[in-house]
């Protein structure tokens, strides 16, 4: 039984080693004069936090959530498949200590600030991992502070080997029993490996078991599930794998109530976790094909004609 404590312990440090990152609040500007009004958590995606964020109000917005612990830079590959279309990208950061609930209204905030600096358009949102989960949360109508209807903007929904069914490796944090015979020790446990979001990600968790319904200008959510069995990160001479790039299981990312909306289309990839996004100078080519047959983006012949 130790072993299987000490196992998960090492998952989750491994999932959330990233640790505390502070928000940043870049200046959007729309062009030339505009000295920008802040945004907070919105950033040039692979740059440094102080990197200015100079929208065009007349091109369409890609939005990134990444996954917790990975650093913007893994997503420039993907990024600059949308710009080389016309697209511009930016990447939502936040404090991964905090709640995904919390960070997840953050979110909300940020796009309320694109809201009020660009016309109505089409905003497509890609979260990743961990991040799936907070940008699906970010565009839930069961919560006070959603996103206003009515406004003229819609949204695309991207989410990426996201844990909806739960992470299974910490089902002991939603052990009540357990919190009850440790003295609450075992919550202290996960508080510290996982901040305030280890009351959120066990299987059966209330953020789980009922997640919310997406709002009606979500015109459309693609679910990208990850087979990542036997995907492996960084191979040694030999061939065998010595950094594996399995992280969640099918089942983990299968979760009924949200699959019920009809305006979900669930795709499955044979794909590791780290793989499916890429890495920097290694294009996510299983991802890039995925998005061009759902319309998230152009086929490559199209990109590359005159």
């Amino acid at each position: 039984m130790a072993s299987v404590r000490w196992t998960w312990w090492a998952v989750w440090v491994i999932l959330f080693s990233g640790g505390c990152r502070s928000v940043p609040a870049s200046p959007v500007r729309t062009g030339q004069g505009d000295l920008g009004v802040p945004v907070r958590g919105l950033v040039a995606c692979g740059e440094s936090e102080d990197a200015r964020l100079q929208l065009d109000p007349a091109r369409p917005l890609v939005v990134f959530v990444p996954s917790r612990g990975d650093p913007g830079t893994r997503y420039r590959e993907i990024a600059w498949r949308f710009e080389l279309q016309g697209e511009q990208v930016a990447c939502f950061e936040y404090d991964e200590r905090k709640s995904l609930e919390e960070s997840s209204a953050g979110l909300i905030r940020s796009l309320e600030g694109l809201e009020s600096r660009l016309p109505p358009s089409r905003i497509v949102i890609v979260g990743h991992g961990t991040g799936g989960l907070l940008a699906r949360r970010a565009l839930i109508r069961e919560r006070k502070d959603a996103l206003r209807t009515g406004t003229g903007y819609t949204y695309t929904l991207v989410t990426v080997a996201a844990p909806f069914a739960g992470i299974r490796s910490s089902a002991d944090c939603g052990r009540t029993w357990l919190q009850v015979i440790t003295l609450g020790a075992s919550a202290l446990v996960c508080n510290l490996i996982a901040g305030e979001t280890w009351h959120e990600l066990p299987p059966g968790s209330a953020f789980v078991t009922r997640p919310g319904t997406l709002l009606p200008q979500v015109e459309e959510a693609i679910q990208v599930v990850t087979d990542e069995r036997g995907a492996c990160r960084r191979r040694a001479v030999d061939g065998s794998c010595l950094v594996p790039d399995s992280v969640f299981t099918v089942g983990e990312q299968h979760n009924p109530v949200i699959e019920r909306d009809p305006r979900l289309r669930r795709v499955q990839v044979s794909a590791g976790h780290a793989e499916i996004v890429g890495e920097v100078g290694i294009p996510p080519a299983k991802l890039i094909t995925v998005l061009e047959k759902e319309g998230i983006l152009y086929p490559s012949t199209r990109v590359a004609s005159p």
